[in-house]
């Protein structure tokens, strides 16, 4: 099961709007195999880790609203199926979170 929740905030509207969806996660695959939209896209290459970058990014967003110690604890429980890279022990050892946001910057995260 995919849950999403959807945030919208009208510039004219004082109150924000929220949106609960519930979709199985056979519904989510066959939205991406039929093509769907890149924010959808996205979104499963984030939850999935499929991409280095959206390894990194997840990883940085832990650390930053979590800390670190969270941030490694919740990778340490990432398996290698997620289809992310795996952090080389030497760059886990030597890498900040402000290392990893400055990179994601560049990158335009």
């Amino acid at each position: 099961m995919v849950r999403l929740c959807l945030h919208v905030s009208l510039l004219h509207d004082v109150e924000d709007h929220s949106y609960d969806f519930e979709v199985s996660r056979e519904q989510w695959q066959k939205t991406i195999d039929e093509g769907g939209s890149l924010w959808v896209e996205a979104l499963d290459e984030l939850m999935t880790r499929r991409s280095d970058r959206a390894y990194y990014h997840v990883r940085n967003r832990l650390g930053c609203d979590y800390g670190e110690e969270a941030a490694r604890t919740e990778e340490a429980r990432w398996s290698e199926e997620w289809g992310g890279n795996r952090l080389r022990q030497e760059e886990r050892d030597d890498a900040t979170v402000e290392d990893i946001d400055q990179m994601m910057e560049v990158v335009g995260l």
